[in-house]
């Protein structure tokens, strides 16, 4: 405006100057000439004008230009500067590597590029988002989800995070409990009974998707665990292949089953059998077989086998809580978890006839070892956001590479994690079942809870508990995240699992909105008590469970008590059709461990009962009756077994807390 006004001075001054300059140098003009002249005057102030206006712009865009390139130069040499400064940090960062032996991790690089990129200059937006990735990257929640973020029910969230979350995430008062209580394992001895073909037909259908484990318990008299082992031991040839003695596995298997606690509702030897029988499916696949050699195969069935091993019927929070011996030695982490791997490797230790793994090499052992702890640990709840986005990261990224033996081992814990929680993926009568036998168990933590004054855990109060509702929170929170990642890489081979997933969810939502349309089913049992005549059942103490035992019914305690006491089971229990000298064993097949009449030790039957002749005719054509009752056969016999009595004392060495010691 300023420059304007003294523009407009300026012609004004020039217009009257020039005026007066004419009229004072030249003779009076007519009033025509006058006009002429005042025209004139006009055109030279315009002029002019144009003249300082043009002059004042073209002055204007210099000082502009000087200004920008100013600025440019300015911006030059501050990114010469930032640019000196992150090679000096590098540099920095190699000297100490090269003289301190310093080794950064790809996460800390990974840190410490955005924290350098969020210095530059760059838009106030993006800078924010660069400072949230560091923050991210920098916590120990990397891959823990917000719980919060897809429902406002509080009861799932209390439950999920109950289960979920660490102790050090959930700080609790310890309360001191008398130490009144022992676990009794019952240990059962039994042999082979009179089986029909059913057995052999479920067995050959035992790595289909929708197998039916309580259809095996129920053949079999609960006893679905040991059957199928066997089975896949002589399917994959295990034997032969890794010269592991098939009576030592046979021993084994037997002891590992009779040691789950069947008191248990849900954590027994059916759900080991069942988690087995999954992970078998899983890992037998095209995808993921052709990766695996014949000891990791093998590992992943033991895996399923032991992965709850003496299991005591409650969670890893129950025993924090009540400070259990388990708790404190296991120092509040994953503790049930490092007690079946601990359990498992003891016994391996100390009884030599059930060392598994003894003819397998140093490498072979320490490989089956680490892959073995390494699945049973990752059951734990604790970490199961932590597996999913693992996974999903790297099939994400490159995709999983099974010459990295990292990503070999990434891809079987979340095998064996589907497998462990595979309830709702089932059709909906097991589903269903699963269901039962699982709130029953967590209703008996909940009692237990109660009577000694401890907050009773989400869903386990036997009273208040909406169970369609923790159904459908567990499905939406802990199965289908898991399922949908695992998915990525198995593909079609989980079109079965996720279509019942959906499905059961239905079902659920629907009881959810309307209870009279749930369908309560009775708890699964099996009558385990039909043996032999002759063979006796024992009881094993486990000190280190004291305490974590659930509450029972009088009629229970007094079966308890029964058990304290050999007990002979009365023949009348069994039906033999038919009986068979020694030297001629059932089906033609001869063991050749069993003894000869003339050889027999002190207690030693003469007479073996056999399978009934139709039974045997039709079981013919099925490949692998031969190899199963070949290794069956000293198991029909009244031979002293090797879980008996006799083995007392060796137990007692596995014990992780004895009277005698002194140790927590």
């Amino acid at each position: 405006m300023l420059l304007y006004w003294l523009i407009l001075q300026a012609i004004e001054f020039l217009q009257r100057t020039t005026y007066v300059f004419i009229k004072n140098t030249c003779s009076p003009i007519s009033a025509c000439d006058s006009k002429v002249v005042q025209v004139v005057i006009s055109q030279v102030g315009f002029l002019v004008a144009a003249f300082l206006v043009t002059s004042s712009f073209l002055m204007l865009s210099k000082l502009v230009e000087l200004n920008a390139l100013t600025l440019i130069e300015r911006e030059r040499f501050m990114q010469q500067l930032y640019a000196a400064n992150l090679d000096l940090k590098r540099q920095l960062r190699i000297y100490k590597k090269d003289n301190q032996g310093i080794v950064e991790a790809p996460l800390e690089s990974a840190i410490n590029i955005l924290q350098e990129l969020s210095h530059a200059q760059m838009e106030e937006g993006l800078k924010e988002q660069v400072l949230f990735l560091v923050d991210v990257l920098s916590s120990d929640k990397l891959m823990q989800p917000d719980l919060y973020q897809n429902t406002e029910d509080t009861d799932v969230h209390d439950w999920l995070k109950d289960m979920l979350l660490s102790s050090e995430d959930q700080p609790q008062a310890r309360e001191e409990v008398e130490d009144s209580l022992e676990i009794i394992v019952p240990k059962v001895e039994w042999n082979l009974q009179q089986v029909d073909h059913k057995l052999f037909e479920l067995l050959e259908k035992s790595l289909d998707a929708d197998f039916d484990i309580f259809n095996l318990e129920t053949v079999t008299n609960g006893h679905a665990l040991y059957y199928f082992s066997l089975h896949i031991f002589h399917k994959f040839e295990f034997g032969p292949k890794l010269k592991i003695n098939a009576e030592t596995f046979t021993t084994w298997i037997s002891h590992i089953e009779s040691n789950y606690r069947h008191s248990n509702a849900y954590h027994n030897s059916t759900h080991a059998a069942d988690v087995a029988q999954m992970m078998l499916y899983f890992v037998t696949k095209p995808k993921l077989m052709s990766h695996l050699s014949i000891e990791e195969l093998m590992s992943c069935l033991i895996a399923g086998i032991i992965h709850d091993y003496m299991h005591p019927g409650v969670n890893n929070a129950y025993l924090v809580a009540t400070s259990n011996p388990l708790a404190l030695r296991y120092n509040d982490v994953a503790v049930l978890e490092n007690f079946h791997s601990a359990s498992f490797f003891e016994l391996l230790a100390a009884e030599k006839n059930m060392d598994i793994f003894a003819s397998l090499s140093n490498d072979q052992r320490k490989n089956c070892r680490e892959l073995i702890i390494g699945m049973v640990l990752a059951t734990d709840m604790t970490g199961h956001f932590d597996w999913i986005g693992k996974f999903k990261a790297r099939m994400a990224g490159t995709g999983l590479n099974f010459d990295n033996k990292q990503d070999k081992k990434l891809c079987l814990n979340l095998s064996i994690k589907a497998a462990d929680i595979n309830n709702a993926t089932k059709s909906r009568q097991m589903c269903l079942q699963w269901t039962e036998m699982v709130m029953e168990e967590f209703f008996r933590q909940g009692d237990e809870e109660k009577s000694r004054g401890l907050p009773i855990s989400p869903f386990m109060n036997r009273e208040t508990t909406d169970i369609p509702k923790c159904q459908i929170g567990f499905i939406d929170f802990i199965v289908v995240p898991l399922y949908e990642a695992y998915a990525m890489f198995m593909g079609d081979e989980l079109s079965v699992q996720l279509q019942n997933l959906q499905a059961n969810k239905a079902y659920w939502k629907m009881c959810a909105e309307d209870p009279s349309k749930q369908v309560r089913m009775p708890v699964f049992t099996v009558d385990r008590s039909l043996h032999p005549p002759g063979i006796t059942k024992s009881v094993s103490r486990n000190r280190s469970l004291n305490r974590a035992m659930t509450s029972r019914s009088p009629s229970e305690k007094e079966r308890r008590k029964s058990r304290e006491q050999s007990i002979k089971i009365p023949s009348t229990l069994i039906t033999v059709t038919s009986e068979l000298d020694v030297t001629t064993p059932p089906l033609g097949n001869t063991h050749p461990n069993l003894p000869s009449s003339s050889s027999r030790p002190n207690g030693f039957s003469a007479k073996l009962p056999t399978i009934a002749a139709e039974s045997a005719d039709q079981l013919s054509d099925h490949p692998h009756h031969k190899k199963l009752f070949t290794h069956l056969e000293p198991l029909q016999s009244n031979a002293p077994m090797p879980n008996s009595p006799t083995l007392g004392s060796s137990w007692r060495k596995l014990d992780p807390i004895r009277k005698d010691d002194k140790s927590p």
